[in-house]
């Protein structure tokens, strides 16, 4: 049997649409899912908050490293902030509404 822990919390971000000229800003208001191997990852939340008070109210195009502002790029980014205190994370979903949402798996790593 495998154990994992689960937290969920959220922020308000924006991004550029390019959808049509010009572009324009727009937010959402997004939620976070990440999975832990380590039931016992205490210090996680912590440093979820952390990260994402980086993110909260501020353009996504500053912060993203490429710029991929779609929830599979958010929750890349969230994940490489993480993996060095918490090198069990086994996944990161980003929801940017209740129809799109998106995010990474991680092979679990073994506790030791």
């Amino acid at each position: 049997m495998e154990t994992h822990l689960t937290l969920t919390d959220s922020f308000s971000a924006a991004h550029r649409t390019h959808d049509g000229e010009p572009s324009r800003e727009h937010g959402h208001n997004y939620r976070v899912r990440i999975t832990t191997s380590d039931v016992r990852d205490y210090a996680l939340g912590e440093d979820l908050d952390q990260v994402l008070v980086e993110l909260h109210l501020r353009p996504l195009e500053e912060m993203l490293t490429g710029g991929l502002t779609t929830p599979p790029g958010i929750a890349a980014w969230i994940c490489e902030q993480l993996l060095q205190r918490h090198p069990y994370i086994t996944a990161v979903e980003v929801e940017e509404s209740d129809r799109l949402s998106g995010g990474i798996t991680r092979e679990p790593r073994v506790l030791r």
